[in-house]
């Protein structure tokens, strides 16, 4: 008698992409999830959030909200800054590729 074998999980993993770009850095993050991507991108905003602070009504300090924060660093306003912004989606993990035998 043999124990039954679990069988495979037949939903593919998905991941949460981000990724920013800046005059100097692109980077490409993943989460677990679009809250912890949204995180990360709101905490790095709050880090730069001097060079809007004052500008089109923008307030001297970022929102606690995370979501609130990302639209007003990236939102319609950010004609002054078209060589900044970023991308965040939802993608499937794939395993390795496959391989195709020479010949």
């Amino acid at each position: 008698m043999t124990a039954e074998q679990p069988q495979p999980d037949a939903t593919p993993a998905r991941a949460w992409v981000l990724r920013r770009w800046d005059r100097s850095d692109e980077t490409v993050t993943l989460h677990t999830d679009e809250t912890t991507a949204l995180a990360a991108l709101a905490t790095h905003v709050r880090g730069i959030w001097n060079t809007i602070a004052g500008r089109h009504s923008i307030p001297a300090h970022p929102p606690t909200d995370d979501h609130e924060t990302v639209q007003l660093y990236y939102g319609p306003d950010r004609d002054d800054r078209p060589d900044e912004g970023y991308n965040l989606y939802a993608d499937v993990i794939r395993g390795p590729g496959h391989h195709h035998p020479a010949g």
